[in-house]
């Protein structure tokens, strides 16, 4: 599939039309064209499919935050949230085994309060090959010289979340006063777990070390592997693995610049030998965008039959927006403008269709909300957006996960200073 920059679909809505023919007819005394009512008949039909086929809200979980949607060993869909407390944090699953139609009850997996959960840094849960569910989570340990320091600690269960193991550290380096977060995790071919996360900064450096590892057969993490010496501090990185094995690191970069700030564009790299090493890092694109401060809004990758796609936010000052490119191959990447736009998460199905969601800022304040917003790319790259939530409601951290029927996408509501997910399934709708 081509990038989609070239084949826009622009259907006016049929209510425009008939509004059309309405202030057009009686000034001309003439019927509408064929071509007009042909039109207006199709979009009738498309718009009649669809609310034959609504969006559904299939779960709300109140007093619940930071969704993910992944797949276990089986590829059944799994939904993960945080509950927490002024004295505890719980990871929480439930597990669809009918196509995300309906979902089994909930596990909860009982984590230290203090663990780091926010929209760039939230535990993860992750299937292996052989069914073992492990969590991943940083535990921040500020120390006077070092506000931000913290381990990176994972546990594990063998007997479907019903016990789980002490936490260990995944880094080889457990001095106290070092920082070790944002990790992102993808199940290898071989069933075992491959990790990126951001490291400890090294000397004369203002950015932090950006590393890999992966478990092994016999338990716990194999070698480090440092892909990048210089990163930006608080973005997530991206990990995914092609049809061929290969496997794509991304993350939000520390590149020169003239004026010192340092660029925070996107950088990736890939590994051609099952992780024992990685190929010199390649800017996606040079936006040059230079900010004295973290986006905090990594990149995501997507792999979808031999294409290998990138989507992240950009606020450099000429094209802000979100970007959406190939790392398999050099294509201009496609511009979604607007400052307004970020957190993009991209999915996809075998026939080439793909589909993105992303949070936008609406508005301005005081009455300004964020809403969720879905686009369908045809396997031509045609596309069609909708607003998947109210006018007013604020929403943020849309995730999404492709099943046979469609779409689910969770994302967080906000009521005051409390949030709940929820979860919709997205019937196909055609570009």
């Amino acid at each position: 599939m081509q990038l989609p920059t070239a084949r826009r679909s622009h259907q006016p809505h049929p209510a425009q039309l008939w509004s059309d023919y309405n202030t057009i007819s009686p000034a001309t005394n003439s019927p509408p064209s064929m071509k007009t009512l042909l039109l207006l008949t199709a979009l009738l039909v498309s718009n009649l499919t669809f609310a034959a086929n609504p969006v559904d809200s299939c779960l709300v979980m109140p007093n619940a935050s930071f969704p993910r949607l992944i797949t276990d060993e089986r590829g059944n869909p799994v939904l993960t949230w945080i509950e927490r407390s002024e004295s505890s944090l719980s990871l929480v699953h439930r597990i669809s085994t009918d196509g995300g139609q309906t979902f089994g009850e909930p596990t909860r997996i009982s984590l230290p309060a203090t663990t780091s959960a926010h929209g760039e840094d939230v535990p993860k849960l992750i299937f292996k090959g052989d069914g073992t569910r492990m969590v991943v989570f940083s535990l921040p340990k500020p120390t006077s010289d070092a506000l931000r320091a913290g381990n990176l600690l994972y546990k594990r269960s063998s007997d479907q979340g019903k016990t789980w193991s002490q936490e260990q550290p995944i880094h080889r380096d457990t001095t106290a006063g070092k920082s070790h977060s944002y990790a992102e995790l993808t199940r290898l071919p071989n069933g075992e777990v491959g990790l990126i996360w951001l490291d400890e900064k090294l000397a004369n450096r203002e950015g932090r070390t950006v590393r890999f590892t992966q478990t092994v057969a016999s338990g716990g993490f194999g070698p480090e592997i440092v892909v990048d010496s210089n990163a930006c501090q608080c973005c997530r990185p991206g990990i995914v693995v092609d049809k061929e094995g290969r496997i794509y690191l991304t993350y939000r970069d520390w590149l020169s610049a003239e004026t010192g700030l340092g660029a925070r564009d996107i950088s990736y790299t890939v590994s051609t030998d099952g992780g024992q090493s990685f190929s010199q890092p390649t800017v996606l694109v040079n936006d040059n965008w230079q900010i004295n401060a973290c986006p905090h809004s990594g990149p995501q990758l997507f792999v979808q039959d031999e294409a290998v796609y990138a989507t992240w936010y950009s606020g450099t000052s000429n094209h802000a927006g979100i970007r959406l490119a190939r790392l398999d191959k050099s294509q201009t990447p496609e511009l979604i403008a607007g400052s307004n736009r970020t957190h993009p998460q991209l999915t996809g199905w075998p026939d080439g269709r793909l589909a993105m969601v992303w949070e936008e800022l609406v508005g301005e304040a005081p009455d300004a909300y964020r809403q969720t917003m879905v686009r369908i790319y045809a396997a031509n790259g045609e596309f069609r957006t909708k607003a998947l939530t109210a006018t007013g409601e604020l929403t943020s951290l849309p995730v999404l996960l492709p099943t046979s029927t469609g779409l689910l996408v969770a994302y967080q509501v906000w009521q005051g200073q409390s949030t709940s997910v929820l979860v919709k399934r997205v019937p196909f709708f055609q570009p």
